[in-house]
């Protein structure tokens, strides 16, 4: 900066340092920025290798689920992570590969619910959730929205990530192993556990021998028809099987109506003829259908006791509603008004639960039903059926077995082909971490800029310190 002397001339200020200066100091200590970054460089590199040593090489794998759902397998089993590295998968895995030590093998293992892409959502809704202008309502909804999705990501994709070196393997072996951990584990548990069968489905295959003019064949039958018609109903209501029919173009549903008539018509007749009270078989029998509709009738009576409770309740919260004399534009609000809330709260609880309530009583009557028609069919008297009769009866009934037989493969068949594999890889194995731990380079990075820092610092300082070393 120039300042104006007394006789009019100017002259530069001795405390002031010019750009020009600067970059005279700075080039004059070029070696400095040569060397100062490579050895802050070199010392970054040294922390990161020194943390490499520390971190174990291993292969990562993820896989996508397929048809699990709710962490259920098709067939309502339960399914755990912990599936994959059950001792049954990893004994074949170690089988194939011939890795004599199972335990060493678990170990080098290590399964859990994770996705690549956590990271991206949780990225995106901080961003969303760092507008000001989010409202508490909105805050809300995005935040829902945010853990739907976490969960919706994280709950079908599975990690797998294998210490190959602790196995003493090569990493081409390793990434082997790995992908061979979901291989196995699918083609174990949808052979030898069924669990792509649906649960309502897997009722044994029905017997094409029993015998209807025996008392033990009877019941056996009235048995089979209740299979046939409740598995019939299942396929029917599942819209991928209704339209199934069997090689004689028979449907869930037609299936269902002709196994419903022979009943109605058929087995009546045959339960009265060879069920006797004589018979220790059928004395069982009876007893247990009567004991079955005292149970039942137990249950009705206390369900509708339960009922009446709650309804005199809810009469009662409506006599002892408070009557508001406060001008209607008032916003206050009172003990009573408070009182008031509760009580409708309340109220539309019990209506809830009073309505699941006369669902189950519903369900108890239709069951009680049943039992008392089967009872009268084995009691009461009716014609004499004749040999001719039984001899259709036996060729319809072994028809409709056959039948259903059929179209629950057909079912079974087609729920193995609707979720024929268990799960979907997601890219390839590979190196966690690869050669350096993440965030490696930028370490390095930062320590080259921390070199070149301090290299300007020492340059800008060294004059002045020449200077006063001078003038001592």
């Amino acid at each position: 900066m120039l300042e104006q002397t007394n006789t009019g001339t100017y002259q530069s200020d001795p405390d002031e340092i010019s750009i020009r200066d600067i970059f005279s100091k700075l080039w004059a200590a070029r070696g400095i920025f040569v060397v100062m970054p490579l050895i802050f460089g070199g010392l970054s590199l040294a922390t990161v290798m020194m943390q490499q040593v520390r971190v174990t090489p291993a292969i990562e794998f993820y896989i996508s689920l397929i048809g699990i759902e709710k962490s259920n397998y098709p067939n309502g089993t339960k399914f755990s992570v912990q599936d994959l590295v059950s001792p049954e998968v990893i004994s074949a895995v170690a089988e194939k590969y011939q890795i004599e030590n199972t335990n060493d093998l678990l170990s080098a293992f290590n399964v859990n619910l994770s996705s690549p892409s956590t990271s991206g959502i949780i990225k995106k809704y901080q961003t969303t959730l760092a507008q000001p202008e989010l409202t508490a309502v909105q805050l809300d909804d995005v935040n829902k929205q945010f853990k739907e999705e976490l969960n919706s990501s994280t709950n079908n994709t599975v990690r797998i990530t294998l210490d190959y070196a602790s196995l003493n393997l090569p990493k081409t072996i390793g990434k082997d192993v790995t992908l061979a951990l979901p291989k196995m584990w699918a083609e174990i548990y949808t052979t030898k556990y069924r669990i792509l069968d649906s649960t309502r489905l897997q009722g044994h295959i029905i017997d094409t021998e029993i015998a209807l003019d025996t008392s033990f064949g009877s019941l056996e039958g009235s048995r089979a028809l209740a299979a046939i018609s409740q598995g019939a109903t299942v396929i029917q209501n599942d819209s991928r099987l209704a339209l199934l029919q069997t090689s004689q173009k028979i449907t869930a549903a037609d299936l269902r109506q002709i196994s419903e008539d022979f009943d109605n018509v058929y087995m009546s007749a045959i339960l009265n003829l060879n069920l006797k009270e004589s018979d220790t078989l059928t004395r069982f029998y009876v007893n247990d259908i009567k004991l079955g509709i005292e149970q039942v009738d137990e249950r009705i009576t206390g369900m509708q006791q339960t009922i009446n409770d709650i309804s005199d309740i809810m009469a009662g919260q409506r006599i002892r509603r408070s009557t508001d004399t406060a001008s209607p534009d008032s916003i206050e609000i009172t003990g009573d008004a408070l009182d008031e809330i509760v009580s409708l709260a309340k109220q539309a609880s019990l209506s809830s639960y009073l309505t699941s309530l006369f669902d189950i009583q519903a369900k108890l009557i239709n069951e009680r039903s049943k039992l008392r028609i089967q009872l009268r069919k084995i009691t009461e008297t009716s014609v004499v059926p004749t040999a001719t009769f039984m001899t259709q009866a036996q060729q319809r009934f072994e028809h409709i077995v056959e039948q259903y037989n059929e179209l629950l493969t057909l079912a079974r068949a087609m729920n193995k082909r609707n979720n024929a594999m268990l799960y979907r890889p997601i890219g390839s194995p590979i190196e966690a971490g690869g050669p350096l731990p993440r965030r490696a380079i930028l370490t390095i990075v930062l320590g080259i800029l921390i070199g070149g820092l301090v290299a300007t610092l020492y340059a800008l300082a060294r004059p002045a310190m020449r200077v006063t070393k001078d003038a001592t």
